[in-house]
Parts: structure tokens; sequence; C-alpha cells
């Protein structure tokens, strides 16, 4: 049974979605249309290929994008403004593992479409300035982002971070308002409010719920964080900062 469509907000954008979203705010449309759609319809699985690795499979043109996910499904993300999911199985739709697909892989897809510069990455909003933190899979952007969200700042986003560049300065737009953490980052953090949902997938992780209330602000600075044995800051020339960032 398809539920009502309902509207939310997130990556600053009007999102129009049958699939229900509790991690983000609902809002009233005020006969608004939608910036994107998201509907369940007929997606085409991926084939399987020889270059493909792990659990998802993705093909991409510039206007759209298909990814498979085994024991998910597939959804494919056209024009930056619809996102179409399809199940393996309909038990997968009230899965946290279905809703991270959607609103961080489908919604990556979705930013570029609309012309953003989307990093993997955490956003930590400073004195009214954005500080963007990159690095590898284990980099510790999370943590990072937790431990400023621990001392009264604002985190803006966590995984998936959109720029858009159509306002003068770029802006980091608020991405979906929960942080996903390995459980030891949390104890260490002393963080008691963190939750593990049903039906997520892969390693164990916990989530910690951010605010609401946020909104684009202008970017500052990207931080790449590396392991080493001291803390401090290294500039990189601009040529290593760009190809920081095309990694």
């Amino acid at each position: 049974m398809v539920a009502n469509p309902t509207s939310y907000s997130v990556y600053a954008l009007h999102v129009l979605s049958t699939l229900p979203l509790p991690e983000v705010p609902v809002i009233n449309s005020n006969g608004r249309s939608p910036d994107v759609q998201i509907r369940a319809g007929d997606v085409d699985p991926v084939t399987t290929e020889s270059n493909d690795t792990g659990r998802r499979r993705v093909r991409v043109t510039r206007n759209n994008c298909r990814m498979t996910y085994e024991g998910i499904g597939s959804v494919r993300v056209t024009n930056g403004d619809t996102v179409t999911y399809s199940l393996s199985e309909p038990s997968v739709a009230e899965t946290k593992a279905l809703r991270r697909v959607i609103l961080n892989h489908a919604f990556a897809a979705v930013l570029l479409q609309r012309g953003l510069l989307v990093l993997h990455a955490s956003a930590v909003l400073i004195d009214n300035q954005v500080a963007v933190f990159l690095g590898h899979r284990t980099a510790g952007k999370s943590t990072t982002a937790a431990a400023f969200c621990k001392c009264g700042d604002q985190v803006l986003g966590d995984d998936v971070i959109g720029i858009r560049f159509d306002m003068g300065a770029p802006q980091v737009v608020p991405g979906v308002p929960e942080i996903r953490l390995a459980p030891d980052a949390v104890a260490e953090l002393g963080i008691n409010d963190a939750v593990e949902p049903t039906g997520d997938r892969g390693p164990e992780r916990l989530y910690c719920r951010l605010s609401d209330d946020r909104s684009p602000a202008a970017l500052y600075r990207c931080y790449r964080l590396k392991n080493a044995e001291s803390v401090e800051l290294v500039s990189q020339s601009r040529t290593e900062s760009f190809f920081t960032l095309l990694k």
C-alpha cells in the first residue's frame, strides 16, 4: 500500500515523498511545487559486470543515475528532481538501510544533477561560518563533528555535504539531521542519546539526532583529517587542495 505523499525539507530542498522519512523534518508545502519527488516505481536493476565490487552496482549518465543494492532493491535518480525506487521485497520499505540509500546515496546524485559540489565529509557551523572535514572512510569525520556538537556548535551535515554556488559565496546546505557514529566513539564522547535503529545494515553504528532548525551557511574552510602523532594544521597548495576535493 502506497502512503500519501508528505512534504519534507532536506538539503535546502522541498521534497515530496510517498516513502516515510522520519529522519528529516516535515514541512507545510503551502501549495508550492516540490523540488524533488520520491516515489515507488519500476527501476531496471543494474546488471553485474566484472568491475563491480561490493553490494552496490552503479551506472551513471549526465542526468540519470541507477543504483542497485543486494537485498534492498534499485534506485533511479533523474534530472535532479525525481527519485524512483523499486524494492527487492516489501519488508525493505520500513528499514533504515533503504532510507540511508535514499537520503544519502540517491541525494548525492540529486545534488550533483542540480549543479552542487558534493563531498563525502562532515560540516560544522562555527561562529556563523562552516568548517568542512574531509578524509578517508575511517578518518574521524563524523567523530570530529560530534565532538564540536558536544561543545555547542551546530552540525550542518554528516556523510553527504552539498555546496551551492548560486548565492555569491559558497554555501553549505543542511543535510540529514543526524550523525552516524561507531559505538566506541559514542562512549568516548559521553553521548547518552544515541540510538540503534532497526533494519540498518553494514557495520554496527549508532545515530545521534540533530536540530531541525538549520539554514545554509557560508563555507569558511575545508580540512582533511589524517592520522598523525600530534595535532597540527598544515596548509596545502592550491593544486593539492584541488586534488584533495577531487579525490
